[in-house]
């Protein structure tokens, strides 16, 4: 570590090689911008606060390094191309590449500025780095255009599941056109058998369905059992980092550290779970969470719009099957009143045949006048267009 009196003895030469006044080397030492001197051969000569507490260096305290051992490994040759501009460019400020440098804590910030190089003194050279910490703002570019991304893919989720109307339709599109498309490499959509008290492996997405619709060896998961059983029974997602840390995980297909499962609510009763797995530690952060949960609600309000549908239509089938039995019913007894109607109108006509025979035979002089009379009354019941009377004559033979 180098003093705060050597920091200040190269700060003064730098100022002096550079035609600045003490009033100047303050303003840099407490600059929110980092700035880093740095020779030719890329040693740090002079970082300012910012810049030491960038890289975790307490305050007043500088180390004296190579900066490109710091620079992430593959950004180096980059910026070492660019140091190398910087000597050359006259005095000239010029553009450094964004380059990312680890910090003492382990993590990495992202740096990008410029370079000017200062007038060599007993032939050697250095150069002034003046920087931008730019790591939060690329985390929140990373963000957004994970949301906006995201947001897409949720909206053109939501717009195809309208057209579906089947339930084995929806769930499916969830793990291929939703969540598939998010990058996740193994996701499952579990429903709840509410009369066995049962999580059902319904669709897939990765390893467990590799071809079609059919899922690998699958898994059913009693409530309260496992961390996808928890999230049934509870209705609460839950986020693992370390699976091995968690007794509650059950190992399906292949062992993965990272799991995260949400619930599927309907009017806060679960009717399933969303649960994704992935082979990193620490893979799944709150964006996941919030993704999946959104997701969770789209699929909850299709779902309960495809069961009323399916509800609606075994009603109205249910509907059309007793109008039909009823109207089965309803001909089955007009046709049998008709037959009642005709045989007792046949019935009449009869009876009435009788009687008229019954009159002829009291009445009619001779038998030729009997014979007409009971050809008219005989021709009344059996309409026929040629109708004879026949007498069988025993002796003529």
């Amino acid at each position: 570590m180098a003093s705060t009196a050597d920091t200040s003895i190269r700060l003064r030469s730098a100022a002096k090689a550079s035609g600045r006044s003490p009033h100047f080397r303050a303003l840099v030492e407490l600059a929110t911008d980092g700035v880093v001197i740095v020779n030719e051969s890329g040693q740090v000569r002079y970082a300012n606060a910012a810049f030491r507490q960038w890289i975790g260096e307490p305050a007043g305290t500088e180390e004296t390094t190579d900066l490109l051992e710091r620079v992430v490994a593959g950004d180096r040759g980059a910026l070492a191309k660019a140091l190398e501009a910087v000597g050359g460019g006259g005095g000239l400020a010029l553009r450094l590449p964004s380059f990312r440098i680890h910090a003492r804590d382990g993590t990495v910030r992202e740096l990008e500025g410029t370079g000017t190089a200062l007038p060599a003194r007993n032939g050697t050279g250095n150069h002034v780095l003046h920087l931008r910490d730019v790591t939060e703002q690329r985390l929140a570019d990373l963000r957004l255009r994970r949301s906006e991304e995201s947001a897409r893919i949720i909206n053109d989720f939501a717009t195809s599941l309208l057209e579906l109307k089947v339930e084995e339709d929806v769930l499916w599109d969830v793990v291929r056109n939703c969540v598939g498309k998010l990058g996740l490499p193994d996701c499952v959509v579990y429903v709840v058998d509410r009369p066995r008290s049962v999580l059902v492996q319904r669709a897939a997405w990765g390893p467990k369905a590799p071809v079609g619709r059919a899922i690998v060896n699958p898994l059913e998961i009693p409530l309260g059992q496992g961390i996808v059983g928890a999230v049934g029974q509870s209705g609460k997602p839950e986020l693992v980092s370390d699976t091995r840390a968690d007794p509650r995980y059950i190992v399906d297909d292949a062992p993965r550290l990272s799991e995260l499962a949400v619930p599927i609510l309907v009017d806060g009763d679960v009717v399933g779970v969303i649960d994704a797995e992935h082979p990193d530690e620490g893979f799944f952060r709150e964006h996941h969470l919030e993704i999946l949960t959104a997701i969770a609600s789209l699929l909850a309000n299709q779902l309960t719009r495809v069961w009323a549908e399916q509800a609606l239509r075994r009603l109205n089938a249910d509907l059309e099957r007793r109008v039909q039995e009823r109207t089965s019913e309803l001909e089955a007894a007009n046709a049998r009143l008709q037959r009642e109607v005709s045989e007792r109108a046949r019935a009449q006509r009869i009876q009435q045949a009788l009687y008229q025979i019954s009159e002829a035979m009291h009445q009619s002089g001779d038998l030729q006048a009997l014979y007409r009379r009971l050809h008219e009354i005989i021709g009344t019941l059996m309409p026929a267009r040629n109708f004879y009377l026949a007498l069988f004559d025993a002796e003529g033979g």
